[in-house]
């Protein structure tokens, strides 16, 4: 099976090649989880591209005081919705910042997120939607409010740049759009580009019915994927001649989608917020089971066939 986090950055990068010029920013993030005999592992990718201001330059793994406190704001995040506490572990997390872009990934395991009964592992996922709070950060940098700290105060101030010193912003020629060619305010784009966060997983729906569900008979695994939704679509016009910035004439797009895919080995289903499916050890250890006794099996028949030959070669005619 294709890994989907991979199919999902190649389209990022399809849509930067598609839209070429017209294209300035877009970001993007995926949630993974991945459900092996009740141990949930979480793997998060997001990118962010924009070019209306400058990010601090970075290529690190979080460590230290800075590691510990994400891990308690994810465990903070997580339990928001949670039915019973959640604890994080090996929680892992590289940043790696230029000018324009942003790249984060992060991995943990959940710990308490299952349950075992009668060889049947029930594992809760009604955590999903979830989204830290906290205003992460990594030397100078915020890998997390990415919109607070970031776009929100620079779409402020090519708004102001841009008008002239007797009109409001909003009444200059710049002009924002969301979705699409919709008309909207300064006001609206700045709170639009200011909610934008790295681990926002707020809008994801535990209403797995509408996920969905794939065998894949190779690989011997079932998934559940949440189609992909646009969670920010902004555009940012600046056409004022008055405006003394270069980027007169310029215009910006600010596109954002989420996905996310739960996958688990064999077959199982999804009850009540929770996937349901048989313990893999119990189900190898059968399958162990059932080859040594077809293996004693073929011995003994093997050796009673040439115990039958044998006899039957002393045989006089």
């Amino acid at each position: 099976m294709k890994n989907p986090i991979r199919v999902y950055l190649f389209n990022i990068l399809l849509i930067l090649l598609i839209t070429g010029s017209n294209l300035n920013y877009a970001s993007g993030s995926s949630l993974e989880v991945e459900i092996d005999d009740g141990e949930a592992k979480v793997l998060i990718e997001s990118i962010l591209y924009q070019n209306i201001t400058k990010f601090p330059e970075i290529d690190t793994n979080i460590s230290g005081s800075e590691l510990n406190m994400a891990k308690s704001d994810f465990e903070d995040a997580l339990n928001v919705q949670a039915r019973k506490p959640l604890n994080v572990s090996s929680l892992s997390i590289y940043v790696k910042s230029n000018d324009s872009w942003l790249n984060v990934s992060a991995t943990f395991e959940l710990d308490g997120v299952s349950s075992v009964e009668n060889d049947v592992i029930s594992t809760d996922l009604s955590w999903i939607p979830f989204k830290v709070l906290s205003d992460l950060k990594v030397g100078n940098l915020s890998y997390n409010l990415v919109g607070e700290e970031y776009l929100r105060p620079a779409i402020y101030e090519l708004a102001n740049q841009s008008a002239p010193s007797h009109e409001l912003a909003n009444q200059s020629n710049v002009n924002f759009f969301s979705p699409f060619y919709t008309p909207i305010t300064t006001s609206m784009a700045m709170n639009i580009a200011g909610n934008v966060s790295t681990f926002d997983f707020n809008q994801f729906s535990t209403n797995f019915t509408s996920w969905s569900k794939y065998f894949d008979e190779k690989s011997f695994t079932t998934s559940w994927n949440l189609p992909t939704r646009t969670i920010l679509d902004l555009r940012v016009q600046v056409t004022s001649e008055n405006a003394t910035d270069l980027r007169t004439g310029a215009e910006f797009y600010s596109y954002a989608d989420a996905y996310a895919t739960v996958s688990i080995p064999g077959q199982g289903v999804i009850v009540d917020h929770s996937v349901i499916c048989e313990n893999s050890s119990n189900r190898y250890s059968i399958i162990m089971l059932t080859n040594i006794i077809v293996l004693i099996s073929l011995v003994i028949v093997s050796r009673y066939a040439g115990k039958r030959l044998m006899d039957t070669k002393r045989t006089p005619n």
